[in-house]
């Protein structure tokens, strides 16, 4: 037991309100009085730790107290005797409060490193004021003075750290303070260990430091209260540990302009909170629906947050993580907050303001699987280019645009996510990674315009403006997209359309690698003015339209490509011209409208196959493939294409150009059944005599000749089809003969067919000389040969008018097969006409045999004969074969009239009897090769039919 000195001292009255504590006992027996007055209570805890005890508190010498009427001090206790200091004592123990309990004042000294605590335990204490760490005069103002409330209120006010001293306010369990807490201008510390609610403001003290910390598993509630930084100075500090929580209340803005270290839990119910200053720890934050969290303070490079609700971000400049969970909403904090540090989002929510990277260090934005990020007015900005800033759009991650603005991403992308371009414009200005699917809606843009890395792997969904991709991945593109020009964009990598779109630029490959654009099955690309330059001939250039994919040329202008095209899938050229310039492969079918054109000027592969459907110019085909053309197609003139490949034509075109076979291989040209050629200044040159070089017109297809120019075939060539020789010269050289034995083949016209350079044409098929006019043409067809071989399938057909047709041999004409005569016109012939309708060099031989519908007159084989509605004679000479003795021929009216004479009477019943008698194949009626009854009645029924 510590021993009671008795004094005498002056009387001194002191109040809680004191800036420092005193001996406060006048009077007494011990100081030579005879009473004295207790001013306040002393706690000198000499007994227990329990508040209530008399034995723990000093008044007057006595043991008493305390009373609800008198101060409370606990702290240093200055003795004096006759008014002169003695000494000062400190309480032996701290106190514990655990009942009710009130009175005017409560005071608690610092003093000479010693501290004191006061502990209030599931009690309410009320007291208008309280002082929590106020210097003692004497002892000083070192040690720490702390009151505890464990499950407890403190009905009034208090003040934590008065004129310098150091006090401590600790809440544990579930309590609070009704009135105001204020922190004194000395240093402070209150520490939170329970539940706690605050409604007024604090403000740091313009002495000292001050700070605020709640420990594991406590609760501080702000309803209306805000941690103020009024002395910038002085150190201020607001400490939420791991386990604690901060909640938000209140529809006000709770302001914490401290230093903020969190490594707790925020909870924002209602209104917003806003962190004003400094920010470290690792955090986690909740955010109701429709309160806001407003980080514009300075975090640290360690900070780490995770947020769960609705955000507004004024600026993240620490170099750790913000990371958010939840829905959360930006509204718009200050302009372009810097950000230092990694944001990390792993819920869904709304910004709409514009970010910088920091100059001290790296920034990154991070949306985690299962997160969305929506932009409506959000710019990445790279305000240091030389830091790092990355955003990270993760795999099942979303990133949605919306709003008609321009939204910018500057910092390096990284997306293995989603994109959802719905409004506006989202431009990407930087480099481009990962693999990432982009939807962009009907009128919304997506502008790639930075430089993807080689692991670039995109799909596109919708409208989009391409300006640069250089990465070494893969652009996909599905869905509507469209772009709407920039200029000359430097391509490397791979882009792959998967939808519909249009393309209104123009793409150079790039000098760092390759670079590809492919049209997959079902996909369309639409070329408006968009051309594909070979900026870097040496760089590897691919376009591929796949089995399946449509390019649409549209426009009047000129698109070209200039890459390597290997095209399986189909070309629709509108309008205007589509050039391709570089090597061409597959099996393409290629559509061309009326007036528009296909030019294909560069060097197909071995295994190039075309199909054209329209108008088409040629410059080179020197595949090895096929070149199919159908429909309506002309060529307007490009000089001397090599040729290397087989070129099928299965429509209708005009050539005007030249063509010459490749030193690489074989050269072929075929007119498939019903194609039409039209050569107007078309030669087929034969460059590489040693290569293979074939023209093919197969039965049913026609070559025809216009124009007064020669046309020059010295590829190999062979005709079962149709030469129409309407002008000019048609000339046939070769090393090898020309192959015209086949009965379909048919050689008109009123031109020229020149084969002077081989020593005979061995025909099977038919001759159809034009008409021969003695002012303009007199000479007909002319065939230019040595010699014409025609064999037992071959045929001479003419027309016989006013003018007659012709065919003019310079050299042999070995007749064989068949004439026919035909009447055009409104001619009527009385017998005198005389036709020259062949002349050659020399006519050998007679026609051996007529059409099924000629009918030979009784006692001749070749000289008069009865077709197409003409009687006629054929005369040979040595150079020329003549139709003469023309007159109409009137058939019989019925097999029963033998006499031919339009009539069936008596005289025809007479020659069939004359004939049945003499065993002749007339009266033989029904071609049993038998005379009897049979005929006999045949006769009889096709006589009672009678004549028509």
């Amino acid at each position: 037991m510590r021993t009671r000195i008795l004094l005498l001292i002056a009387t001194t009255a002191t109040t809680a309100s004191q800036c420092k504590a005193q001996e406060t006992i006048t009077g007494g027996v011990e100081n030579g009085g005879s009473s004295c007055t207790i001013n306040s209570w002393l706690w000198q805890g000499s007994v227990t730790t329990e508040f209530m005890e008399p034995l723990n508190w000093f008044n007057c010498g006595a043991v008493g107290g305390p009373t609800p009427n008198i101060p409370i001090y606990i702290g240093p206790i200055e003795h004096f005797i006759q008014g002169v200091p003695q000494e000062i004592t400190y309480p032996e123990r701290d106190a514990i409060l655990q009942q009710n309990f009130s009175n005017p004042g409560f005071t608690m000294a610092n003093g000479s490193g010693f501290d004191i605590s006061c502990t209030i335990s599931n009690s309410t204490y009320t007291c208008p004021s309280g002082v929590i760490g106020t210097p003692h005069p004497t002892a000083g103002d070192t040690g720490l003075a702390t009151l505890i409330l464990d499950n407890s209120v403190w009905d009034g006010s208090l003040t934590i750290g008065q004129s310098g001293g150091t006090g401590k306010l600790v809440f544990a369990g579930s309590s609070f303070v009704t009135g105001n807490v204020t922190i004194g201008s000395g240093d402070s510390c209150s520490v939170n260990n329970g539940q706690l609610q605050l409604f007024q403001s604090l403000n740091n003290s313009s002495q000292g430091s001050t700070s605020w910390t709640n420990t594991s598993g406590a609760v501080l509630t702000l309803d209306n209260g805000a941690f103020n930084r009024s002395w910038p100075s002085q150190p201020a500090d607001l400490i939420n540990e791991a386990g604690a929580t901060i909640t938000k209340t209140g529809l006000n803005t709770s302001n914490v302009s401290w230093d903020f270290t969190n490594n707790g839990i925020l909870n924002i119910q209602e209104g917003t909170l806003s962190i004003n200053n400094s920010y470290s720890g690792s955090s986690v934050v909740h955010v109701t629906d429709g309160a806001v969290f407003n980080l514009s303070g300075i975090p640290s490079p360690t900070a780490s947050i995770e947020v769960y609700g609705d955000m507004k971000f004024s600026a993240v400049n620490g170099g750790g993580e913000l990371n958010i969970s939840g829905d959360y909403i930006d509204i718009g904090a200050p302009s372009s907050p810097q950000i230092h540090g990694s944001i990390i989002n792993s819920g869904r929510g709304l910004l709409s303001t514009s970010l910088n990277n920091y100059s001290a260090g790296s920034a990154s934005w991070t949306n985690t699987s299962g997160a969305e990020l929506i932009l409506q007015n959000t710019t990445f900005n790279r305000s240091w280019p030389s830091q790092p800033a990355d955003f990270i759009n993760e795999a099942g991650a979303t990133l949605t645009k919306t709003g008609t603005n321009t939204d910018s991403i500057a910092w390096d992308f990284t997306n293995n996510g989603t994109l959802n371009i719905q409004e506006g414009t989202l431009t990407i200005n930087s480099l481009y990674s990962g693999s990432s699917v982009v939807n962009v809606s009907d009128g919304a843009l997506f502008n790639l315009s930075g430089t993807p890395s080689p692991s670039a792997s995109f799909e596109l969904y919708g409208d989009i403006r391409i300006s640069a991709v250089n990465g070494g991945g893969e652009l996909n593109m599905s869905g509507d997209y469209i772009d709407i020009g920039t200029s000359n964009p430097l391509i490397n990598g791979s882009i792959i359309n998967t939808g519909r779109g249009l393309l209104t630029s123009s793409f150079n490959n790039n000098s760092t690698g390759n670079a590809t654009w492919t049209n997959t099955t079902g996909a369309e690309l639409i070329l408006e003015n968009a051309t594909f330059n070979r900026s870097w001939p040496s760089q590897p250039a691919n376009f591929i339209n796949e089995a399946g994919a449509t390019i649409t040329k549209m426009g009047m202008n000129t698109n070209s490509i200039a890459w390597d095209f290997t095209n399986n899938g189909t070309l629709n050229i509108q309008e205007g011209t589509l050039t391709i310039n570089s090597l061409y492969s597959g099996s393409s079918v290629v559509n061309v409208s009326d007036g528009a054109v296909f030019n294909l000027s560069g060097s197909p592969s071995p295994s190039a196959a075309i199909e054209i459907y329209g108008d088409i110019r040629l410059s080179a085909v020197n595949g090895g493939g096929e070149l199919n053309m159908s429909g309506d197609y002309t060529d307007i003139g490009t000089s001397n294409p090599l040729i290397h490949g087989s070129i099928i034509n299965t429509g209708r075109g005009l050539l005007t150009a030249s063509f010459n076979n490749n030193s690489t291989g074989s050269a072929s040209w075929t007119n498939t059944s019903g194609a039409e050629l039209i050569l107007e200044n078309a030669t087929f040159n034969r460059s590489w005599p040693s290569q293979p070089a074939n023209f093919i017109n197969e039965a049913g297809a026609t070559i025809t000749k216009t124009g007064l120019n020669t046309s020059n075939f010295f590829w190999d060539f062979t005709n079962s089809g149709t030469i129409d020789i309407q002008e000019g010269t048609l000339r046939l050289i070769s090393a090898t003969d020309p192959k015209f034995k086949s009965a379909t083949s048919v050689i008109m016209g009123s031109g020229t067919l020149d084969i002077s350079s081989s020593p005979a044409l061995f025909n099977s098929g038919t001759f159809a000389p034009g008409f021969a006019d003695d002012e303009k043409n007199p000479d007909g067809l002319i065939i230019d040969v040595p010699f014409i071989q025609n064999d037992d399938t071959a045929v001479l057909s003419v027309q016989v008018g006013s003018l007659a047709s012709k065919m003019t041999c310079t050299g042999v004409f070995d007749v064989g097969g068949t004439i026919d005569v035909q009447r055009i016109g409104d001619i009527e012939p009385d017998g005198s006409e005389v036709f020259i309708v062949l002349e050659a060099e020399f006519v050998s031989g007679v026609f051996d045999d007529y059409f099924t519908n000629a009918i030979p007159e009784i006692g001749n084989t070749a000289i008069d004969v009865q077709t197409g509605g003409l009687e006629y004679d054929v005369e040979y000479t040595s150079t020329s074969i003549i139709i003469k003795n023309i007159s109409i021929f009137i058939p019989p009216c019925s097999p029963a009239d033998l006499n031919g004479d339009g009539v069936l009477n008596f005289f025809d019943v007479s020659a069939f009897l004359s004939t049945f008698a003499a065993g002749e194949p007339a009266a033989d009626f029904n071609d049993d090769g038998a005379f009897n009854f049979f005929d006999v009645s045949a006769f009889l029924q096709e006589f009672a039919v009678g004549c028509p």
